[in-house]
């Protein structure tokens, strides 16, 4: 089943592609359609529904500012936050930089491959010890900092499909259930 209906167990059952993989979260409506009359797909206002909503929402910016870098910048959204973290930083060990993207080492070198390769940035042997490694961007990779206003100018008719007032709700809203988020994942990791 390519679309999910009103039927609730169709929607209990997630659909499968022809690949048998299981979808991603935007199964259902094709990307773009979401908005057009697709109220019986999305969560329903019960608590229970917030959560999906909150996901799908950030699924939606994730493909957007996903999709705007690749076309714009030839980059993924994992590659852009390494650069904006080098450019933070002014140069930084590649240690350093999968502790604040919060990910393996193994997997910020492999990025830090990529990016090297393309000419963001170089990497660097520290002289003392072989296993510190340092990336500092270079000037194509410095010019990536303007992306961000460009990608807020992208993120602003976003939201523009809300007035002011709706705006201003949502985030008083976003900004009573973070905390409570946040405490919940200390607590889920304490655990």
């Amino acid at each position: 089943m390519s679309k999910l209906n009103s039927d609730t167990s169709a929607r209990a059952r997630p659909a499968r592609a022809s690949s048998g993989r299981r979808p991603g979260p935007l199964a259902g409506p094709a990307h773009g359609q979401v908005a057009a009359g697709q109220e019986r797909w999305w969560p329903e206002a019960a608590p229970d529904g917030v959560v999906p909503m909150l996901r799908l929402a950030a699924s939606l910016v994730a493909r957007r500012d996903e999709a705007y870098l690749r076309a714009s910048y030839g980059l993924t959204t994992a590659q852009y936050q390494f650069l904006l973290e080098v450019h933070k930083a002014g140069e930084m060990t590649l240690s350093a930089a999968a502790r604040h993207l919060g990910c393996t080492k193994g997997n910020v070198t492999g990025l830090a491959g990529r990016l090297e390769r393309d000419g963001y940035l170089v990497r660097e042997g520290s002289p003392l010890d072989r296993r510190l490694v340092r990336v500092r961007l270079t000037e194509k990779g410095q010019a990536i900092w303007g992306a961000r206003e460009a990608l807020s100018r992208e993120h602003e008719r976003v939201v523009h499909a809300l007035d002011r007032d709706d705006r201003a709700r949502l985030m008083a809203l976003l900004r009573k259930l973070l905390p409570a988020l946040a405490g919940e994942t200390e607590d889920v990791e304490a655990r």
